[in-house]
């Protein structure tokens, strides 16, 4: 039985959890075909067509893995195109729409027809909706605006977060060759980076509780000056109803000011020379969580 948990290095060795978490089916089979150097005789039909059958792709892929030429395989393949010239990848489509994208609903922002803040706090939609439902005195009809206010609020900045993440994650992609992408959106695990799995999490301050501990005028120094524990408080203070343990690492971008621009996004990102990542621990729900951390201030 395969355990649910993202290799620690997939330069070293992959399991099939983690293969599953990075390719399709599709791709997995093309990839484990270029990489099997076992008898081809075993996998070739009487056309002479060679296959491996669908139910040994991924041990076959386990057993052969090489990472570099897996490497390079996954991010030609990210940007490949069919025969009609549509991208194969969603994830890629994503990638090259989201600067436009993300620059067209911050537009919607500083034109006052959207607000930035959360209405509700993300996983307590259903608390919220029972505390409008118990409200005294207001109609039905008042109720039924205000969860479709807070949905549409959730809708907006999920929209936003999602378009701003894909940019990030897209740059990231262009500056450092050592980026090892999925081929699909999986929860836990964005790309490693030189094997090591991470989960990309993007921060538009320094968070509530990092500025009480520190103060309003010295948090923004002491976080540059001490990632460690700012990363530390930001994995500390995440939401956990979306935490996926099957992968803790995290690469931490964090928006220093509220008005930076896409552009400058870009030329800050171009700038980040990735070192080691830090290990450090962290704490969720009263245990210990060891984890490897990239702390990027913007």
């Amino acid at each position: 039985m395969s355990e649910k948990i993202v290799s620690t290095n997939i330069k070293r060795e992959i399991n099939t959890f983690t293969l599953k978490k990075i390719f399709d089916a599709k791709a997995a089979s093309e990839l484990a075909g270029l990489l099997y150097k076992g008898d081809r005789n075993k996998y070739t039909n009487k056309r002479g067509n060679f296959k491996i059958p669908a139910k040994e792709v991924w041990e076959i892929l386990s057993q052969y893995w090489d990472y570099d030429f897996a490497l390079k395989f996954v991010r030609k393949k990210l940007s490949s195109q069919n025969a009609i010239g549509c991208y194969n990848y969603s994830k890629w489509n994503g990638y090259i729409s989201s600067e436009k994208n993300y620059i067209k609903e911050l537009q919607k922002l500083q034109n006052g027809l959207e607000k930035y803040e959360w209405q509700c706090k993300q996983g307590s939609i259903d608390q919220k909706i029972q505390l409008i439902n118990r409200k005294q005195k207001i109609s039905q009809r008042d109720r039924e605006r205000q969860v479709k206010m807070m949905a549409l609020n959730q809708l907006s900045i999920t929209k936003l977060n999602t378009l701003r993440n894909d940019f990030i994650e897209y740059l990231l992609f262009l500056n450092n060759e050592k980026m090892f992408p999925t081929l699909k959106h999986s929860s836990g695990v964005d790309y490693f980076i030189d094997g090591v799995p991470f989960d990309q999490k993007v921060s538009k301050g320094l968070g509530r509780s990092f500025v009480k501990d520190y103060g309003i005028d010295e948090s923004l120094t002491f976080a540059r000056n001490h990632k460690d524990k700012l990363a530390i408080s930001l994995f500390n203070n995440q939401d956990t109803f979306r935490f996926d343990n099957s992968s803790v690492n995290r690469i931490f971008v964090v928006f220093t000011d509220d008005d930076i621009s896409p552009s400058e996004v870009r030329f800050k990102l171009k700038q980040v020379q990735w070192g080691q990542p830090m290990s450090l621990m962290g704490c969720l729900n009263g245990k210990a969580i060891p984890f490897q951390c990239h702390c990027v201030l913007i």
